[in-house]
């Protein structure tokens, strides 16, 4: 089992937040910022992932991190989850 260390590399509050996930070693990490903006109204949540080789293999991470803003924006809106 591969290990996982999951470093928080910056915090702004409620304007950014980024997490480094270490996979087994330093070298080879990925990063994970949430960026929250006011715009019309409300916040637009963006999420960047960097840290892939390919395309193919941010692919699945990309879905879930889709279905989780659905979740979030039903939540938010105070409908049932759609996942």
């Amino acid at each position: 089992m591969e290990q996982i260390t999951v470093v928080r590399e910056a915090v702004v509050p409620l304007q950014r937040f980024a997490l480094r996930w270490e996979l087994g070693s330093p070298d080879h990490a990925m990063v994970t910022t949430f960026l929250l903006a006011e715009e019309n109204g409300g916040t637009r949540v963006t999420i960047t992932e960097t840290g892939y080789e390919t395309r193919e293999q941010a692919k699945p991470t990309e879905e879930g991190y889709a279905m989780s803003l659905e979740n979030l924006k039903a939540h938010l809106e105070g409908r049932r989850l759609p996942y």
